[in-house]
């Protein structure tokens, strides 16, 4: 049953066109001029150049043995909330999202299909850390804000679950997210965005999952630390341009819960995400992200728990409970490769309604020979294609055009206010651009290169 009163920001938000909704034949984005689609310049005059895709995030996934598992990565754990109950903390967050466990103020529990299969219990980074999940009763919380003893163990491939370790690195200035990252730290801790990111993907302590390569780093809310996406976007570029994705900064929570409509926001981080791919692209892609972080204001499934999550696609193999450390070094590669999805859904009543569709992605076929792209999908009403935050198609099928420079992206949504968001195709066209051509919509720097700078 779809909540209508639930998705009635949602309707607005489509209306004026922030997930690229079409109103009298124009297309808006968030911070973007309304124009019609298509209005991106071509080249002046003479045949079409063609267009190359430089950098597929898909193109290692076969389609017809691909597995889609959930994931979440930024939640805050009971033990920072209310440390009376019996049985809460990570084991209590792990079970919630694994299907068995409850959501404690209602009793509600996931609804079937909708398990999380590769899944952190990600708090605030403080010392020590809730990892492994067989070891929680054996960490001693009591030193973190409103710690206490986790009283369970937990046995993630039992439950059907590969885990990794994750945290919120707050403090003091901006947060980050670590993912595969062991790293945390004492309650005065002080540090930059800079310094978190520097902390989780380069002072490697030996327990870094992949451990060769330290852990990877997504920005955490970005809308939270600026004003305007469309003129602020830069403040991210020191960063970007430092380390790439392979270095472990792999891009942004674009979907988050005060981000969304149903919170009263815009989705202005897709704006900011839009803006940065228009800096980099093709150098240096980034992806987007959609987790759900409660925590601080509950815990209540259908309202702040499986509202927003991250799709991590695998091959048929790379998953194996039995081997833990193998699919997360799977999982790892996924995130740096970009094959991923992120999704937003409106909250719903869960005591009386089955949860909103999300646009859910069966294949991706490239033609490169005749440059088009093509997703297969269901439980989408709209496709559409955006480079540089522009809707330049909609449809299931995109022939590119040297209009459609530097990159492309789909976003599918659906009446009951379901969003999915696909990474970027890199584009290039076959002739050589002007050297220090800005891309960035909020001036004209040059584009980043996305090497690591020492």
């Amino acid at each position: 049953m779809r909540n209508e009163s639930a998705t009635t920001e949602w309707d607005a938000i489509k209306r004026r066109g922030i997930l690229g909704g079409i109103a009298g034949g124009f297309i808006t984005i968030v911070g973007s001029t309304p124009g019609k689609a298509h209005d991106k310049d071509d080249h002046d005059g003479g045949p079409p150049h063609r267009i190359e895709i430089v950098d597929d995030p898909y193109e290692e996934i076969d389609w017809d043995g691909v597995e889609y598992h959930k994931s979440e990565f930024h939640n805050h754990s009971h033990r920072f909330r209310d440390s009376s109950r019996d049985h809460d903390g990570p084991s209590a967050v792990a079970e919630l999202y694994q299907g068995s466990g409850t959501d404690r103020d209602n009793g509600n529990t996931l609804p079937d299909g909708e398990e999380y299969t590769i899944f952190a219990t990600a708090d605030k980074g403080y010392d020590p850390m809730a990892w492994p999940w067989t070891d929680y009763e054996s960490i001693d919380y009591s030193d973190a804000p409103g710690g206490y003893r986790d009283p369970i163990n937990l046995d993630p491939a039992s439950m059907g679950v590969v885990s990794f370790p994750g945290a919120e690195i707050a403090g003091s200035d901006e947060h980050v997210s670590s993912i595969f990252s062991t790293f945390s730290h004492g309650r005065g801790y002080q540090a930059t965005r800079h310094e978190k990111i520097e902390d989780v993907i380069e002072n490697e302590t030996g327990d870094h999952v992949p451990s060769e390569n330290g852990g990877i780093v997504v920005m955490g809310h970005p809308f939270r630390y600026y004003d305007d996406p469309d003129a602020d976007w830069d403040r991210y570029v020191p960063d970007f341009d430092r380390w790439s994705n392979e270095d472990g900064l792999v891009g942004l929570e674009v979907l988050n819960k005060e981000s969304s409509p149903s919170r009263g926001g815009n989705l202005q981080d897709i704006t900011l995400w839009d803006n940065l791919l228009s800096h980099y692209a093709p150098e240096r892609p980034m992806w987007a992200t959609g987790v759900d972080d409660p925590g601080l204001y509950g815990f209540n499934v259908g309202d702040y728990v499986d509202t927003r999550w991250t799709t991590i696609l695998l091959n048929s193999g790379e998953f194996d409970l039995s081997d833990q450390h193998g699919t997360r070094i799977s999982a790892a590669d996924a995130f740096i490769n970009g094959q991923l999805f992120a999704h937003e859904r409106p909250p719903w009543d869960a005591d009386s309604e089955d949860p909103p569709t999300v646009p859910h992605v069966i294949s991706i076929d490239i033609n490169h020979n005749a440059g088009m792209i093509t997703i297969a999908a269901e439980h989408a009403d709209t496709i559409e294609w955006v480079s540089e935050g522009d809707v330049v198609e909609t449809g299931s099928r995109i022939k590119l055009r040297e209009a459609h420079e530097p990159y492309v992206r789909a976003q599918l949504s659906n009446d009951a206010g379901g969003l999915t968001l696909t990474q970027p195709w890199s584009l290039v066209a076959n002739h050589p651009r002007q050297s220090g051509q800005g891309r960035g919509r909020g001036g004209g720097q040059e584009r980043g290169k996305g090497n690591r700078q020492d």
